[in-house]
């Protein structure tokens, strides 16, 4: 005697309901079976895309700016979607050895062509570099190589400035060695024609740097 459910149909008649029969079964069957291919298909592709990654130039350290690039400069990186971002491809290896870093990099940075020049073009035209010796309160302990600052002009202990400017020079800093309580050695970038003004401000050691928004540089 075939069991029945509590509404009276026998186990078969409601499997059979809820199914279907013939054609309309087999419908739902193929239906079924098919979101299951495009599924597993756009998962296919995804990890597909998730896995294509291609190697690029990172820094391998902090690089200055002026540096000259050597081969222990630089590392490969794979990266997904290099497509979409300026790096330069690991592939081109000789073509960034030998070149000079024009603006500071950090180590594990992608290594961009803009960031890069032929060593007879830095400073670029209308720049040149200027040397300093700072005291630890003539600049502030934030400054990094990189930071854009205002040179400032100071006047010798116990006098008023002679010839005072009518604004700081802007500079960049490329290069920066700090010695604890000794102060720092720094490397300046500046206009051509505020080179006279800061060498002979930094020879007398009457200068201070102070740190300044990204835009204002030279």
């Amino acid at each position: 005697m075939s069991e029945r459910t509590a509404n009276g149909e026998t186990r078969a008649t409601q499997q059979s309901r809820l199914l279907g029969t013939g054609a309309r079964r087999w419908r739902r069957v193929s239906l079924a079976v098919a979101l299951m291919l495009v599924g597993a298909g756009t998962a296919g592709w995804a990890v597909t895309q998730a896995d294509h990654r291609e190697g690029v130039l990172v820094a391998a350290g902090d690089l200055s700016a002026g540096q000259v690039v050597s081969p222990d400069d630089v590392r490969v990186a794979e990266i997904a979607g290099s497509e979409e971002v300026a790096a330069v491809p690991s592939t081109h290896m000789d073509r960034v050895v030998g070149q000079t870093v024009a603006t500071p990099m950090v180590e594990g940075m992608l290594l961009a062509e803009t960031a890069l020049v032929e060593p007879d073009t830095y400073p670029q035209p209308g720049h040149v570099v200027v040397g300093a010796v700072v005291e630890p309160s003539q600049y502030p302990s934030s400054l990094r190589e990189g930071s854009p600052v205002s040179v400032i002009t100071t006047a010798k202990e116990g006098q008023t400035e002679e010839h005072p400017s009518d604004a700081a020079v802007s500079a960049r800093v490329q290069s920066l060695t700090a010695s604890e309580g000794d102060g720092a050695r720094v490397e300046l970038l500046v206009a051509e024609a505020d080179a006279r003004e800061v060498s002979r401000a930094t020879a007398a050691n009457r200068v201070a740097l102070v740190r300044t928004p990204a835009g204002e540089v030279p």
